[in-house]
């Protein structure tokens, strides 16, 4: 009996004749093995994959003509932000919206005006006001630094190293230690931007119910360009189960400056918001109040929450 191997010979002699010329990455048939498989393989010698290689960011002036808005929720675009800014003059709006998720904006938008005139009148009376349940962060539009953005790009590089740190530690049952706080982003509920120098920030107390941030910014604006801000609020859960934020009767705002601040302290305390006076001094961490200090705060606005037990129902808006 002839073996198998012997009579199939000289089929196998032929296939390289029969079958079309292959591309890239088989050189040669080889007897016995299939070439599906030699083509999955690719190439006999591996590709070299090119390391991305960031571009440099040019240098970009100050547009005097172009304001930055920012703390926007996800589902502000174009149609609804436009009357918002057209009172000011003719605009062009840019809103930045997110690569991955359809129709969800990235929560800010650069609006450009025909004058340098238009785009101070509109940062002038847009700054904190409020906005489809948002206190809007408005500035003036500072271009863009290459430095600035590179030093931007080595911290995060350097708390994406701690971070990969202290998994690895995790993993292998160490201690990884404390995991730092990160800083919220603008969007979410306990959103603060950084002031631009100490003492800009003001608290704003014995609030009626039922006022609503804006009446409370624009009562603000008479001593200065209120940067950001909103009405405090807690969390209830009402006999139906559904959540609700109630007012805690109190605020804080930012200021543009520190001196805009002191002038607030001292002409606005006294004078009547939504038919009640109320009282404005400088915001102080409750970790860097004094004791005696501490407890009259808490005091007080204990008071005020518990004034929300008569007129819990009216919850105040801008809280977000």
């Amino acid at each position: 009996m002839v073996p198998l191997t012997t009579r199939l010979a000289p089929l196998l002699l032929l296939l390289p004749l029969l079958l079309p010329a292959t591309s890239a990455g088989v050189s040669s048939f080889v007897p016995g093995v299939p070439a599906g498989l030699r083509l999955r393989g690719g190439s006999e010698q591996p590709q070299q994959v090119e390391k991305h290689v960031q571009t440099p960011i040019q240098a970009v002036p100050a547009n005097p003509c172009k304001i930055f808005i920012g703390n926007l929720p996800r589902f502000a675009n174009a149609t609804s932000l436009t009357p918002f800014l057209a009172p000011y003059g003719q605009v062009t709006l840019d809103v930045k919206m997110h690569p991955k998720y359809a129709d969800s904006c990235k929560g800010f938008a650069l609006a450009t005006y025909d004058t340098p005139e238009e785009a101070t009148a509109a940062l002038a009376a847009l700054s904190g006001s409020f906005f489809l349940g948002r206190s809007l962060l408005v500035k003036a539009d500072i271009g863009l630094d290459p430095e600035k953005i590179a030093e931007k790009r080595a911290r995060r590089e350097v708390a994406i190293a701690k971070a990969a740190e202290r998994a690895t530690s995790s993993a292998e049952g160490g201690d990884a230690g404390p995991v730092p706080r990160r800083r919220p982003t603008m969007g979410a509920r306990d959103f603060w931007p950084k002031p631009s120098e100490p003492g800009t920030r003001v608290y704003v107390g014995n609030i009626r119910f039922g006022t609503t941030w804006q009446q409370v910014r624009d009562h603000l604006a008479a001593a200065g360009r209120v940067e950001f801000g909103r009405i405090i609020k807690r969390e209830l859960v009402g006999e139906d189960g559904m959540k609700r934020w109630v007012s805690r009767g109190f605020a804080i705002a930012q200021y543009a400056s520190a001196a805009e601040a002191n002038y607030a302290v001292e002409t606005l305390s006294g004078a009547p918001i939504n038919g009640r006076p109320v009282y404005v001094k400088p915001d102080t961490p409750k970790k860097f109040r004094p004791k005696e200090e501490g407890g009259g705060d808490g005091g007080g606005e204990g008071g005020q929450g518990g004034e929300g037990g008569g007129e819990g129902g009216h919850a105040a808006e801008g809280g977000a």
